[in-house]
């Protein structure tokens, strides 16, 4: 369960340090930094589920 809080606050700041580096108005980072997050969250999502598959197909 640490694992996943830690993962948590690593992808809120990845997602924070490329929406402040893109732009420079606070309501557009937030916007930008929630957006990001949800994208990277999902794709690791997409990556651990598929990897996941592979473990039970391959047994």
């Amino acid at each position: 369960m640490l694992e996943f809080i830690y993962l948590l606050i690593l992808v809120a700041a990845i997602s924070a340090v490329y929406a402040g580096t893109r732009y420079e108005a606070m309501d557009a980072i937030l916007v930008h930094w929630v957006k990001t997050a949800m994208w990277f969250g999902g794709a690791l999502l997409v990556v651990h589920v598929l990897l996941y598959g592979i473990s039970l197909w391959a047994g």
